[in-house]
């Protein structure tokens, strides 16, 4: 049953139809706004505005508007085998490997080895693994945490969209304190679900370090700032 879901058609179809659609929208994109995209930066962050908004729109249903986000028993809820579930994870996965086919020929600087290959791959092994164990539901979840990547991206695509401020508070929100939640919601309330357990616990880290890592950057800019309009005084 479980290896079934793979094979079943709202899982490669949405993945076959992701992996055509997203290119459409790379190249459509691209010739539109040349004028704007004048840095293989910016080039990059396209697909990922694309992919980001997706999986924030799609998992708004499972955060929101079902009792997913706080269900007691969650293996029950009929949410987490759901089909748009599947064909949001699917579309996650098509992404991926969209993201790294194009950007080894467009943004080249910008897949590395380890954001680029190393991620990419782990989170396409992510996608069939939820899938496989019948609940890409509960990858619904953490997907919204994927509000910041689209500010992000947004600033990267338009600097006048740029708001440092908000997407901190937004990222510190989203991928610290809901993040926390969930590793204690899914613990809590679905104690045999050692695969989910492992995931929450092993990304978490990293989304406190990258946070660090921000803090540090805004530092930075902070004392920069304040050293020049010393000197302009």
């Amino acid at each position: 049953m479980a290896m079934a879901q793979l094979a079943n058609p709202d899982c490669y179809g949405a993945f076959l139809l992701s992996c055509i659609f997203l290119p459409v929208v790379f190249f459509v994109v691209r010739r539109i706004f040349s004028a704007q995209l004048k840095t293989e930066g910016q080039v990059a962050w396209i697909l990922s505005f694309v992919s980001a908004a997706v999986m924030t729109l799609g998992s708004s249903r499972f955060v929101f508007f079902s009792r997913l986000a706080y269900e007691q028993d969650l293996l029950s809820d009929p949410l987490v085998n759901d089909r748009l579930a599947i064909w949001v994870t699917s579309f996650f996965a098509a992404y991926l490997v969209s993201d790294l086919i194009l950007g080894t020929v467009y943004y080249p600087s910008k897949i590395d080895m380890v954001t680029g290959w190393i991620h990419h791959f782990a989170y396409i092994g992510i996608c069939i693994g939820t899938i496989h164990h019948q609940g890409p539901g509960l990858l619904m979840l953490p997907a919204f945490m994927e509000l910041p990547t689209v500010l992000l991206a947004l600033g990267h695509l338009h600097k006048p969209f740029r708001n440092d401020v908000l997407f901190g508070l937004v990222f510190f929100a989203t991928r610290i304190l809901y993040h926390t939640y969930l590793i204690w919601h899914v613990k809590v309330h679905l104690p045999e679900g050692y695969y989910y357990h492992v995931l929450g616990a092993a990304v978490l880290p990293v989304h406190v370090f990258w946070f660090y890592k921000f803090i540090l950057q805004q530092a930075r800019r902070l004392s920069a700032k304040k050293q020049d309009e010393v000197k302009s005084q």
